[in-house]
C-alpha cells in the first residue's frame, strides 16, 4: 500500500492530526504522508521559522503552533491553539524528543528529569491533560473515573509514540 495519495488511507480524511517534533526527520515524513492521506495536520514545533519548509510540502490544511513539550502549560495552550485552528484532535503522533545519553554511574538527576519530561511527562499530558479538545468520549463510566482525559472526555482518539534511540550502551554497574 502507498502512502503518497490520498487514495491510499481514505480513514484519515479530515481527520485532524497534532504532530509533534514536526520540524524536520521522521516528525516531518509523518505530517507529509498524513496531509497527503487526507488529514488536516497542525506542526508542533519550538520553532515556527523552521516548519515553514514542512507546511510548504503539505497537501492541505495545516496549522503551526509552537511549544515545548516539556513545559505542560505551553503544550496545552498549542493544543487548544490548533484544536480552535483545525477542530478537534483526533489523532496524536508523539515524536519529539532528545536523544541525550551518558553512562549509567556518569548520569546526573537533571539528565533523567529531561528524559523522563520529554519521552514519559511530555505524551501523558498530549494525551490526557488536553482532554477537552475532543468533545467525542468513550463513555460516561470512563468520563466519571477520570479515564480518557477526565471529565471532559478524550484528548485524542488515537495516539502513536515515536520512541528515540541511539546505539548506545547502558551500563548497569561499575565499568573499570
Amino acid at each position: 500500500m502507498s502512502l503518497h495519495t490520498s487514495d491510499s488511507l481514505p480513514v484519515l480524511a479530515g481527520r485532524h492530526a497534532l504532530v509533534t517534533g514536526a520540524n524536520r526527520g521522521i516528525g516531518a515524513a509523518i505530517a507529509r504522508t498524513l496531509s497527503a492521506a487526507g488529514a488536516k495536520v497542525s506542526l508542533l514545533v519550538r520553532d515556527a521559522t523552521r516548519a515553514e519548509a514542512v507546511a510548504a510540502a503539505l497537501n492541505g490544511p495545516y496549522a503551526v503552533v509552537v511549544a515545548d513539550v516539556t513545559d505542560h502549560e505551553a503544550l496545552l495552550g498549542a493544543c487548544a491553539a490548533a484544536a480552535g485552528a483545525l477542530g478537534p484532535i483526533d489523532i496524536l503522533v508523539n515524536n519529539a524528543g532528545t536523544a541525550e545519553s551518558a553512562p549509567f554511574l556518569k548520569s546526573d538527576t537533571a539528565l533523567f528529569d529531561r528524559m523522563i519530561a520529554m519521552h514519559l511527562m511530555a505524551p501523558r499530558v498530549g494525551l490526557t491533560g488536553g482532554a477537552p479538545l475532543h468533545a467525542r468520549t468513550r463513555s460516561r463510566t470512563h468520563r466519571e473515573r477520570g479515564q480518557c482525559g477526565g471529565p471532559h472526555g478524550c484528548a485524542v482518539r488515537h495516539f502513536v509514540h515515536i520512541g528515540q534511540a541511539r546505539n548506545d550502551r547502558a551500563y548497569a554497574g561499575a565499568r573499570p
